[in-house]
């Protein structure tokens, strides 16, 4: 890990995943006990690598727990009257073009358990998540700031990336 500079006077920290590898949980663990302020964390595809898609998750979860950090898998939290809603959001596998770039992402090879059904299940649990949690009474008249990972939509990737399988 590379030396964080974090605003002691900022409100919240968000990172919004691909901060660690499941095999660097507890070096990420030392850096976030320093942490003064709030922070939420959201999952990115990368916490996965060279661990379980299940099993990584609920490792990090623990640790979080441990730190005082909240971990939006999906989830919600209020702070200082603003709703924090966050998920990884799995990029959707929706059409043949995506499935098949699927097969050679490093996410294949890099997480264990990963798999097309599994990743179109996270997106999906995901995105009913969120759409719900933006709908509840309790957040009305709040602001309300959406975190994710992945982008929303593969109409949202720059067209000189969509032929890059790296």
């Amino acid at each position: 890990f590379s030396e964080w500079y974090i605003n002691p006077e900022a409100d919240v920290l968000v990172l919004a995943g691909d901060i660690c590898t499941a095999r660097c949980i507890n070096t990420l663990k030392e850096k976030l006990e320093q942490i003064k302020i709030p922070v939420i964390y959201i999952l990115g595809n990368h916490e996965c690598y060279g661990g379980d898609f299940y099993e990584t998750p609920r490792l990090i979860a623990q640790m979080c727990k441990e730190v005082g950090v909240t971990l939006l898998n999906p989830g919600w939290k209020i702070i200082n009257d603003v709703v924090f809603i966050g998920a990884t959001l799995w990029t959707p596998l929706t059409d043949p073009i995506g499935i098949a770039y699927f097969s050679s992402w490093s996410d294949k090879q890099c997480i264990k358990g990963m798999s097309v059904q599994r990743w179109q299940e996270a997106h999906l649990r995901e995105i009913n998540f969120i759409e719900q949690a933006l709908k509840l009474d309790q957040f009305r008249g709040m602001r309300r700031v959406v975190i994710t990972h992945h982008l929303p939509l593969m109409q949202s990737v720059p067209e000189r990336f969509k032929t890059d399988n790296s």
